[in-house]
């Protein structure tokens, strides 16, 4: 009894007080992050971030990809054989994802020229190597010295994975069962929570032209 109503009790505190997050970061302001970090010299976190932004990762999955997650166009005249994708927790490393699946697929059909630089960043490195080489305190000091100045010393890199989703509902790249399933997400509830599309107007109308 006294478990029923500890229950009752947290389920009527998430209706009063229901979970928040970050407003999602429109394409723009991660083009131009991405963009400073590349003039201050830090190429592969200016990779680090678009990559978060178009493919959805949240920012500890983008450190544990290996150079053998990212896998090649296989040719032949399908689609998917033509582009570049990322294993997500492969499950012969036994490290499942924040939802407990393994070998998550992320296409990387945002742009052809996108695959080739993520191979070209992998090339002659040893298969279990990481792809992105950067220590997370680094990474977290680089976006933190670009977020800042552009004006937005507030973000932090996980309102990324947000603001893909939430920039392909606004354009309409994407339909909701899609952005659903890139995310890697299980339930409508979950996505509306952090795909946001109306929100990356309110975003834009903070930025100066």
């Amino acid at each position: 009894k006294k478990m029923t109503r500890v229950t009752k009790a947290l389920s009527g505190f998430r209706k009063a007080h229901p979970p928040r997050s970050r407003p999602p970061i429109p394409d723009e302001l991660a083009a131009a992050i991405s963009a400073v970090q590349m003039a201050k010299g830090h190429r592969t976190s200016a990779l680090l971030t678009w990559v978060g932004q178009r493919c959805y990762f949240r920012p500890g999955e983008r450190l544990k990809i290996q150079v053998q997650d990212l896998l090649p166009p296989a040719g032949g005249a399908g689609l998917g054989r033509q582009q570049w994708s990322i294993q997500v927790a492969p499950e012969d490393r036994l490290e499942p994802s924040k939802t407990q699946t393994f070998d998550d697929t992320i296409m990387v059909d945002e742009s052809p020229r996108l695959g080739a630089l993520l191979g070209r960043v992998a090339s002659g490195k040893a298969p279990t190597a990481p792809l992105f080489d950067l220590a997370p305190g680094l990474v977290r000091q680089q976006w933190s010295e670009a977020c800042s100045l552009l004006g937005f010393p507030e973000l932090v890199s996980y309102q990324l994975r947000h603001g893909g989703a939430s920039s392909d509902l606004l354009a309409r790249k994407r339909a909701m069962g899609e952005v659903m399933s890139r995310m890697r997400v299980r339930t409508l509830i979950t996505l509306r929570r952090y795909a946001k599309p109306g929100r990356i107007t309110l975003m834009l109308q903070r930025m100066s032209p």
